[in-house]
């Protein structure tokens, strides 16, 4: 994911798209909207995760955001909520099954995709109002009425309502439920693996119809109709050239001379190759959102106090949740071998050991310090140990380990962290430190074979994070493009949040950065 956009939610109109890079930093004071724009991840991760009737579940084990109209904005003007994911084409092309990326029309650039939502009165359920797919000049919005039916379907001006009259709008498939889905026959099996579900048979007969009076009375049309199903998503004018080298003939080349890309024929071709390629294409940016956000990892704010002992449970933990309360658990299910990577990073990062130690049917976590024989049960050594143990846990294993996750057809491309004000109780020296962990992290995904890319997502007051952040990029750390500043302003509350980038130089200076930001009001 590049970049993303919310629009609707509480305080925030429109963010306008926010770029996510390796390290971005929400910044702004208390109620300007910072954290429903980082809750947004975990918002979606709930949504993703659980069954549900509709596409978003407000309510979850990670956030609440009550119903759909405590979470719309009252500065939305057209009563709905939209998010919108910004993808390099590329990405959904090479993560997915070779004899199906063809039919997507996708090759490289960048591809939008939005989806707005509104609440549906009769049961109080939220749905899927209308989507836009945005690529390489290739257009195309549907809006859905109350019975989730295609009630408008346009392309770049080219009504396309009529070619989906047969179309049945389903709920996304298993674990990728955000965008409906289309299909027109009903077979046997999930729907995305059977093409012949998503051939649109009135597409077939307006492109014969469209093409019989420019070929040879002898051209098999069915044929020549599959070759121009088979064209990429290009512009226009490039979708002329390709259609010039489909026939070799004198009819074909002549009648195709005086043709110009903004000729109603090639406008009209151009709309319904991406109308005949939007079910499938529909699917599998479903899932790259899905498998985009399956491997995001939250960690609250005001994580789980650490206790002096903790009940020992045959559970098998993969991950540290949100609120840190399963440590101990997850610390005694790594392997040896884990064990020991895990010790020598903490050593070489932190200067000390976190031991899990069992004994009639409790764990206790104690800290060891470097060069002593020593060791202390966390709940004697601070509460800021309690709150950044599960950050610095979840960011080692990010990194150093490999996800047993099964994603549907995308590989995994990029792994996220969540973090809510990592700051908390902790001293400015240890959150300097922190801080260049993050950047080792970066920099070592970004060196990777496997293609895993690390991705921060942290909302902070911290003056001294943004400082050392700085700092970092000064002594080439940290790169000044693996960073992204969003600053949320809120000027009273009856306005809604503005939104500003702020960026660092090359000497690690902030650029567009607001004057006097954390200094306090003088009266």
């Amino acid at each position: 994911m590049k970049e993303i956009r919310i629009e609707g939610l509480r305080s925030l109109k429109d963010t306008g798209n926010i770029p996510i890079k390796p390290l971005t930093i929400l910044l702004g004071e208390n109620s300007s909207g910072k954290s429903t724009f980082l809750r947004t991840f975990p918002l979606l991760i709930q949504s993703l995760e659980t069954n549900t009737r509709g596409p978003i579940l407000w309510y979850g084990p990670f956030v609440d955001f009550g119903q759909f109209e405590d979470a719309q904005s009252k500065f939305a003007d057209d009563k709905k909520i939209s998010f919108s994911f910004i993808f390099d084409a590329e990405d959904i092309v090479t993560a997915m099954p070779q004899q199906m990326a063809s039919y997507t029309g996708l090759s490289d650039g960048e591809l939008t995709v939005r989806f707005s939502l509104v609440n549906d009165e009769r049961d109080n359920s939220t749905r899927v109002a209308s989507f836009e797919i945005d690529y390489n000049d290739n257009k195309i919005s549907v809006e859905l009425n109350k019975s989730n039916k295609i009630e408008s379907c346009v392309s770049k001006g080219i009504d396309l309502t009529d070619v989906f009259s047969d179309a049945t709008m389903v709920n996304g498939s298993p674990g990728a439920p955000l965008l409906p889905a289309i299909k027109f026959k009903r077979t046997r099996g999930p729907y995305y693996s059977r093409l012949e579900e998503l051939e649109n048979e009135k597409l077939e007969k307006i492109f014969s119809e469209k093409l019989s009076p420019l070929l040879h009375s002898r051209t098999n049309r069915a044929s020549f109709v599959s070759k121009v199903k088979k064209i990429q998503l290009v512009n226009k004018a490039e979708l002329l050239n390709s259609l010039k080298s489909l026939s070799k003939t004198n009819t074909w080349k002549k009648k195709l001379q005086k043709f110009t890309p903004e000729h109603e024929l090639i406008s009209s071709l151009h709309a319904y190759i991406l109308a005949e390629k939007m079910p499938i294409l529909l699917h599998f940016i479903n899932s790259k959102i899905a498998n985009e956000l399956d491997d995001v990892k939250y960690l609250a704010p005001l994580r789980a106090t650490a206790e002096r002992y903790y009940r020992s449970q045959d559970l098998s933990v993969g991950e540290v949740d949100f609120q840190g309360k399963n440590l101990a658990m997850f610390i005694n299910n790594l392997s040896e071998k884990e064990k020991s990577n895990y010790s020598n990073w903490l050593l070489a990062n932190f200067g000390f050991d976190l031991l899990c130690d069992s004994e009639n049917g409790h764990l206790s976590l104690s800290l060891q310090y470097e060069n002593s024989a020593s060791k202390y049960n966390i709940t004697d050594m601070g509460f800021g140990f309690s709150q950044i143990l599960p950050i610095i846990t979840q960011l080692w294993y990010s990194t150093n380990t490999r996800s047993s996750k099964r994603y549907l057809y995308q590989q995994k491309s990029n792994s996220y962290m969540v973090i809510e004000q990592p700051e908390l109780h902790l001293h400015p020296r240890f959150q300097a430190k922190m801080v260049d962990v993050f950047a080792k992290a970066i920099k070592m995904t970004k060196n990777s074979k496997s293609g895993v890319q690390l991705k921060l997502i942290i909302e902070t007051h911290s003056e001294t994070i943004i400082n050392q952040i700085g700092h970092r990029i000064s002594t080439n750390s940290l790169s000044k493009d693996d960073v992204t500043v969003v600053i949320f302003d809120k000027k009273s509350p009856d306005t809604p949040t503005e939104i500003k980038i702020s960026e660092f130089d090359d000497k690690g200076y902030l650029v567009n950065w607001p004057w006097g930001f954390f200094e306090p009001e003088l009266s």
